[in-house]
């Protein structure tokens, strides 16, 4: 005599195939599911690659101002004295 009676272990066979086959069904649902929201996106840089090369009046002017301002740094480092004229120690 088994342990289970027979009637069990098929009621407990057919359970586990029941949550297998939901658990791919629920797996598959969520895949597609997925991909139908992944295909209605565009990508992420295609605006970005559309617009290269192009800047807004703003930022041409942004742009225009801080290439300026490291440009008057440049100056400073190489041409200002700090003083040093006073000294005598610039000849």
């Amino acid at each position: 005599m088994t342990a289970f009676p027979s009637g069990s272990l098929q009621r407990s066979s057919r359970r586990r195939r029941i949550m297998r086959r939901r658990t791919i069904a629920a797996l598959g649902f969520f895949l597609v599911l997925g991909g139908l929201l992944l295909a209605g996106r565009p990508f992420e840089g295609s605006a970005a690659r559309e617009r290269k090369g192009r800047l807004s009046k703003v930022d041409r002017a942004i742009r225009s101002r801080a290439l300026a301002t490291i440009e008057d740094g440049r100056n400073i480092s190489r041409f200002d004295t700090f003083g040093d004229e006073a000294s005598g120690a610039i000849r």
